[in-house]
């Protein structure tokens, strides 16, 4: 019947567009974004071409055997990255658990959004719930994206912060500015000295990274604190996000501005990735990598970073790893990270209360 013979050729030919979509988004972690760009728009969507493909598998069964094989390879192929979004398994990083007993410290990472400066939450309390997750959360480092010390007396205001968290050391990005703390922030229960703190914009893009190392139980455990290209948008791209449409004047304002965002920041991610990894490999301590990177899991600057740190959630996560507090459900973006010498024996993500664009991030790291 020619009914049938026309839905088949639109599966057909969806399956196609599908499969190549996904074969584009399995690339985007080999190829810098610096180079060609179009791969890490499908790394970007890539849950969802694979959740799609997995769909079509079922349908490529009532009507080609050959197009059954194709999406059930590429199943297999792409198993590993879509893992890295949705943790179906745990990627073991104990080969040798004897050697990871005796010590252990436990990390937070979160971008805090200046602790709700510019009042994009309604509740006058950020900061104070912020501060009590904290407490409750017990970590003994805290890795803080976009810190802000308010008004005067910022000096003060940090030091009583500190003693609330009872984390009594501390650095940041820019101690000497105005005596205060923004950025980047590190505070700890144990001691801490500041050895580095970049921003990108000296040589490419903002953001930046704060390097530090800690006193821990009788070990030096190097901390980086890192915050990756941001895309930046402006009123017209956040207007378009929430309602997008195909009318010329939002495209040309809004739509071609997120892309335009998204390709400027993908590249500087990839040149920023690069530079951390020298961090990691120029290291004499173990290195724990925290932050804020602004990238997802099936990326480039990811892929990058992963060749030098193991990503804590993949060996100790579970479920779906959102970090970004928005409403794509697998938008990954924060990391806690570490090097060879260390393995993660704890992951969590906090998602009961909403009080910053990020989720906070904790893991244990053990060696």
């Amino acid at each position: 019947m020619r009914w049938i013979r026309a839905i088949k050729s639109i599966l057909f030919f969806i399956s196609a567009a599908v499969g190549l979509s996904l074969l584009m988004g399995l690339w985007s972690v080999y190829i810098n974004p610096a180079r060609w760009i179009v791969p890490s728009l499908f790394g970007m969507i890539y849950p969802y071409l694979f959740a799609l493909n997995a769909a079509l598998l079922v349908f490529a069964s009532l009507y080609s055997r050959r197009f059954v094989v194709v999406h059930l390879l590429l199943l297999i192929i792409g198993l590993p990255l879509f893992n890295r979004f949705c943790l179906l398994y745990r990627v073991d990083d104990s080969s040798a658990p004897e050697l990871y007993t005796s010590n252990s410290i436990k990390v937070m990472s979160f971008n805090v959004r200046g602790f709700n400066r510019y009042k994009w939450l309604d509740d006058p309390k950020i900061q104070e719930k912020i501060e009590r997750l904290i407490k409750n959360s017990d970590p003994d480092v805290v890795c803080f994206q976009e810190f802000h010390t308010p008004g005067k007396n910022k000096t003060e205001r940090i030091e009583r912060l500190a003693a609330r968290l009872e984390l009594p050391f501390y650095i940041g990005q820019n101690d000497g500015y105005r005596k205060s703390l923004n950025g980047l922030a590190i505070f700890s229960r144990y001691p801490i000295r500041r050895i580095r703190a970049e921003n990108f914009q000296q040589r490419q893009g903002g953001n930046g990274y704060v390097v530090a190392d800690v006193k821990c139980k009788g070990s030096t455990i190097r901390v980086v604190n890192m915050h990756l290209e941001s895309l930046r948008f402006e009123q017209p791209e956040y207007d378009y996000a929430e309602n997008p449409g195909l009318e010329k004047e939002k495209l040309q304002t809004g739509g071609l501005g997120i892309l335009k965002r998204f390709v400027r920041a993908a590249k500087l991610r990839g040149f920023q990735s690069e530079e951390l990894v020298e961090i990691a490999n120029q290291s004499d301590y173990p290195v724990i990598l925290a932050g804020d990177a602004n990238d997802y899991p099936v990326s480039f600057a990811y892929q990058t970073l992963t060749q030098s740190y193991k990503d804590a959630f993949v060996s100790n996560g579970r479920g779906i790893g959102n970090t970004y507090a928005g409403k794509l459900p697998f938008l990954r973006i924060d990391y806690l990270m570490c090097s060879e010498g260390l393995m993660a024996s704890s992951y969590e993500t906090w998602r009961k209360e909403k009080l910053s664009d990020h989720y906070p991030i904790l893991a244990t790291f053990n060696w």
